[in-house]
């Protein structure tokens, strides 16, 4: 599992769920538990350019996730953002690094490799708007998301919600927040609009949901906190 100090902070019980879920019907013996906050998570820092490029980031990556990544073990992503940075954007930057090479293909969306592993959610009821992280969108799509919750029984929307406009601390910046709620309201806020009341409105994306609460006021969720809920209820 690969967490982030903004999850870690803000959504500190998420990374636990989420490992737990995983562990539970994803096969406990391919999931690895990597230390939340390390040095080495500043390597997804990449939106405001934090020493990226530096080798000693890939070092200290290699230390972290070496044997796993070696070993061919699937690294699921708590963060779009993260994923992107280890799918595409590490290879790229250090293109002579054997280890980078292959962590994009071992790096996954916790949706991904439950469709993998053939889980099914327990049977529920219910409607749900499906909101993309940009990186998401563009690498994986969702359409494991959207598999497993439709599954289930749930009725999932996913329409063309854009980007939510926050963008890292594009958002949160005074000379940018403007625009950024003009591209919130371009698509997204539209569609939390009519999406109806009770539906659950799940977003991986930690910038997502700060900005879908923030301006839609709706309670966005990650969905492995939607699909740890199922199960419990479902014991």
């Amino acid at each position: 599992m690969w967490g982030t100090p903004l999850s870690d902070e803000h959504n500190g019980a998420l990374a636990e769920r989420l490992a737990g879920l995983a562990r539970r019907h994803a096969g406990k013996s391919e999931i690895v538990g990597v230390p939340f906050g390390t040095d080495a998570a500043t390597i997804a820092g990449v939106s405001k350019v934090l020493a990226v490029a530096n080798p000693a980031n890939a070092q200290a990556l290699a230390q972290v996730l070496g044997p796993q990544i070696d070993a061919g073990v699937p690294v699921v992503m708590l963060e779009p953002g993260c994923l992107s940075v280890f799918k595409d954007e590490l290879a790229q930057l250090f293109p002579d690094d054997p280890r980078a090479k292959r962590l994009a293909s071992q790096a996954t969306t916790l949706a991904a490799l439950l469709v993998q592993r053939g889980w099914q959610a327990p049977a529920a009821a219910g409607r749900v708007l499906l909101h993309g992280h940009c990186h998401q969108k563009a690498l994986v799509g969702q359409a494991a998301e959207a598999t497993l919750l439709g599954g289930c029984g749930l009725q999932v929307s996913s329409p063309d919600t854009g980007c939510c406009g926050m963008a890292g601390s594009y958002g949160m910046r005074a000379e940018t927040f403007e625009h950024s709620k003009r591209i919130a309201a371009s698509a997204l806020l539209p569609a939390l609009a009519a999406a109806d009341a009770g539906a659950e409105v799940v977003a991986d994306g930690f910038s997502c949901r700060e900005q879908i609460e923030a301006l839609g006021g709706r309670k966005a969720r990650h969905l492995a906190d939607l699909l740890a809920d199922l199960v419990r209820a479902a014991k």
